[in-house]
């Protein structure tokens, strides 16, 4: 065991070693272990063995911020659809056509509108499609859409068609799928 000496100091203003005085104290019986000292330096270098954590915390907290900021929380608005019914039911009546209104998409995405009974009139463009389905609400009475999508119609083409019938007010609107080519 080394030998440990404490010192009173004098309070003065020269720091003269003869002006102290040794008491004879020889401190703890245990010797207490130093604890390594830390330095908190940019230029010392981490070993090997070891990982900093830093720069992937700060990835994580970047990552984090952008997604809350760019996450959007608006509700979407869903397309309400009617319960389907079925065809092998008797006790379901055939409604009159003349209040209705039927957007066709084939497979090649090309709207058909059929107003009542008459003949389904080729409409080339989605602007052709709005003004009959507009018209038929305005001239014919109609108050229901039906829209009839091929399966491999676009869902961009049905939703133009669906907001067709929603700009011309109309306020039954639904919505079926069909397999058949026309």
């Amino acid at each position: 065991m080394s030998k440990r000496k404490v010192v009173e100091y004098r309070l003065g203003e020269t720091n003269d070693a003869s002006q102290y005085r040794f008491t004879g104290w020889k401190g703890f019986e245990k010797e207490v272990e130093k604890e390594p000292n830390f330095i908190c330096d940019s230029k010392v270098q981490t070993s090997e063995n070891e990982l900093d954590m830093t720069p992937m915390v700060d990835v994580t907290f970047l990552l984090l911020i952008f997604f809350m900021v760019t996450a959007s929380f608006v509700a979407q608005k869903a397309i309400h659809q009617p319960p389907a019914s079925s065809e092998l039911n008797p006790t379901v009546q055939i409604e009159p056509k003349k209040d209705l209104v039927e957007v066709l998409i084939d497979q090649n995405n090309t709207y058909y509108v059929k107003m009542g009974d008459e003949v389904e009139v080729e409409s080339p463009s989605e602007r052709d499609m709005r003004s009959r389905v507009k018209d038929a609400f305005e001239s014919a009475g109609a108050v229901r859409l039906v829209i009839c999508a091929h399966v491999d119609s676009k869902h961009r083409k049905v939703v133009t068609a669906y907001d067709a019938g929603v700009v011309a007010g109309l306020e039954d609107i639904e919505i079926k799928t069909m397999t058949e080519d026309f």
